[in-house]
């Protein structure tokens, strides 16, 4: 009945939810099942792949969120891929590679990192590319891949835009797994308000979960938001207060 609908909407707000979807540019297949999801995601695509531009503009056209996945150098040696940042770059080479990313996806409204363990350790690096991001207002989340990481502390003494990873939800590729690891995260959103929640994209359980779990997550109360909803509210609310 029409009176028990209105009361069994959540009158408890549980918290806002951001799902970020990482690894995007390599095909456009992975990315159909996301772009279908009914509410709000965070897209972020890697640059120079071969279907950077397509995957971003689609993404773009479907209502979601599309963030720059930036490349960066990790501790263990391994290829981040094209238009990575290095631990070894000038300032210079650092903006001169962002530049290139902007041309790529100008409409980004953020970046996250991939991979990154030594550059996001690295303060004189760190400190260029938040720069970067403060001059193009563009936000920054970190992927926390090094609980070492100084982007937090650089982006406060710049106020830049910033948040960070609460969960990675496919670190297992099992449902199961990831279905815990969501819900870690609704659990950390009840808590603190919120959670950013990173899946990949070429994890087809993680899209077959979010579109069964969708429903409950309204039905208990959470919302889902694109993550500039958060950070510009928040810098709003500040510049409110002082």
């Amino acid at each position: 009945s029409v009176e028990s609908a209105g009361t069994s909407v959540a009158a408890v707000k549980r918290g806002t939810l951001y799902f970020v979807i990482d690894d995007v540019g390599y095909n456009i297949q992975q990315l159909e099942p996301f772009l279908k999801f009914p509410a709000p995601l965070t897209i972020s695509v890697l640059p120079g792949l071969a279907y950077t531009v397509e995957a971003a503009d689609l993404a773009r056209r479907a209502g979601k969120e599309v963030i720059l996945h930036l490349p960066m150098e990790p501790l263990n040696g391994e290829d981040p891929g094209p238009g990575a940042i290095y631990a070894n770059m000038g300032e210079n080479e650092i903006d001169r590679v962002l530049n290139e990313h902007m041309r790529e996806l100008p409409f980004v409204k953020g970046v996250n990192n991939h991979m990154g363990s030594l550059v996001t350790a690295d303060r004189r690096v760190m400190f260029a590319v938040l720069s970067f991001l403060k001059r193009e207002k563009l936000y920054f989340l970190d992927s926390l891949t090094t609980s070492r990481s100084v982007a937090g502390e650089i982006a406060g003494e710049l106020q830049l835009p910033f948040i960070e990873r609460s969960v990675f939800l496919d670190n297992q590729r099992e449902k199961q797994a990831i279905k815990e690891a969501i819900e870690q995260g609704l659990t950390i959103a009840e808590k603190k308000g919120f959670a950013v929640m990173i899946g990949h994209v070429w994890s087809n359980e993680l899209a077959e979960l979010l579109m069964e779990l969708y429903p409950g997550f309204i039905e208990e109360g959470y919302s889902l938001e694109q993550l500039s909803a958060f950070l510009l509210n928040k810098e709003s609310d500040e510049n409110t207060r002082n």
